[in-house]
């Protein structure tokens, strides 16, 4: 949820939950997967020796660095980030525990990636065991924790996230023949082939070429994956698909929202749009102003609760970045709005811009076949450049 507060400018919640994820923080470094509100009843020492299952996630780690860093490009916050020096360099130090079988991309070992059950997570605590979404995150978290450690002055730090991302390449998961990215990687060293949304996660990072990003988004676009109330997680045409699992073909606002962002970044506008409106139309539906977590991959019905964060924020964050464009740098003293305005649209405001210590509002108009900007407010020293796409 940081990723959405963060662009909108809330950074004193932002800091909030970082705090609280410090807070439990493992002493190896791992960043827990959930807590359980009755912590204070259990006990922190009873909470991790007892319920491990609250460790069990490998993606809260390397997200947990990403989101560090886009909330200091976001706030120009690095007094926040001096303080969290601890936390991050042991969050890096658990991260480079979690490579089992030394091809240089973390492992399923250290816990599930996103899928927790059913054939997608078959065998994947085995070592060696590795997802696209996994690798992917990793790449992004060691250019994340380089920024950071330059932050911190820890070149040798800086310089060590450089070798690893030199050893990645996320077009191992490639299909060229295909026209998509494999799920995962398995532990003999073969893929395993299943066609899910997952492939929007290094589109959404821009860490693929246009080409193989076209054919991706092809197919994530596609009806197999996308319905009018979202994206499926995996095709309605692989035999194993199940409309009602968990894991296993349900659709997620949450990936609808990577698949919007991938959209938006490729300059697949009316595309990205189209399903943002998506999730934000899903407000109404099951609890005013609530997003729900997970929805029959074939009917517009709900399968999980009513009211999730992380689908209330990737609803957010793509109208943010992606519709109204977005790109602040506070440590550049830079503010980039490239907002996208169907031709049907004649008018946006966009209020409260945040960046670093600057507020401001952002109206445009159109005017025949040109956009006209008004900006008010206290931009600073900040540049500002709008530039309608």
């Amino acid at each position: 949820m940081s990723f959405a507060m963060a662009t909108y400018g809330d950074f004193e919640k932002a800091r909030e939950g970082f705090r609280l994820l410090q807070r439990y923080q493992r002493q190896d470094g791992k960043i827990m997967h959930e807590l359980t509100s009755s912590i204070n009843e259990i006990g922190r020492e009873s909470w991790e020796r007892e319920f491990p299952y609250y460790f069990a996630a490998a993606d809260s780690t390397p997200l947990y660095l990403i989101a560090l860093d886009y909330y200091l490009t976001c706030s120009g916050d690095t007094a926040f980030i001096e303080k969290s020096r601890d936390s991050i360099e042991r969050a890096f130090s658990h991260l480079l525990t979690a490579d089992a079988d030394g091809d240089g991309l973390i492992d399923n070992i250290d816990g599930h990636g996103w899928v927790e059950g059913g054939f997608l997570a078959e065998n994947q605590t085995k070592a060696g065991h590795t997802t696209l979404y996994l690798a992917s995150l990793w790449l992004e978290s060691l250019e994340s924790a380089r920024d950071l450690f330059d932050i911190l002055n820890e070149k040798n730090l800086s310089v060590q996230c450089d070798d690893l991302m030199a050893k990645i390449d996320i077009n191992i998961f490639w299909d060229e023949e295909g026209g998509y990215f494999y799920h995962r990687k398995l532990p003999d060293g073969t893929f395993g082939k299943e066609k899910t949304v997952m492939g929007a996660i290094p589109l959404l990072f821009g860490q693929v070429n246009e080409s193989v990003a076209d054919r991706e988004l092809l197919l994530l676009n596609s009806p197999e994956m996308t319905v009018p109330w979202g994206c499926r997680i995996i095709s309605n045409k692989d035999k194993r698909y199940n409309a009602t699992g968990y894991h296993e073909g349900s659709v997620w606002p949450l990936f609808t929202g990577w698949a919007a962002l991938a959209n938006f970044r490729y300059g697949h506008y009316d595309e990205g749009l189209s399903l943002t409106k998506k999730s934000l139309m899903l407000y109404d539906d099951f609890g005013l102003g609530y997003a729900p977590e997970v929805m029959n991959g074939d009917e517009p019905e709900l399968l999980g609760c009513p009211h999730q964060g992380w689908s209330s924020s990737m609803a957010v964050l793509p109208a943010l970045k992606g519709i109204a464009g977005i790109d602040t740098d506070a440590t550049n003293k830079t503010i980039n709005i490239s907002p996208y305005m169907p031709d049907e649209w004649d008018f946006m405001r966009i209020r409260n811009v945040r960046c670093g210590d600057a507020c401001f509002d952002l109206t445009l108009r159109r005017e025949g076949d040109r956009i006209a900007h008004e900006i008010e407010g206290d931009t600073g020293e900040y540049e500002v450049r709008v530039s309608p796409r």
